[in-house]
């Protein structure tokens, strides 16, 4: 979802990449919010994983 296009959907780093080549200013705003979302949660995830390791 992140980085990882897939055949039927582009990655939210695309997706941003996109909408500052075409000028979609507000797009690509609402997208780095919603990437900064989503970079949060995974940061969040991870250090519950690696609390959980030992």
């Amino acid at each position: 979802y992140l980085a990882k296009d897939s055949d039927d959907r582009k990655s939210l780093f695309t997706r941003l990449i996109d909408a500052l080549n075409d000028g979609e200013y507000d797009l690509a705003s609402q997208l780095q919010i919603e990437m900064n979302d989503k970079m949060e949660e995974l940061e969040a995830k991870y250090a519950n994983y690696a609390k959980n390791i030992f």
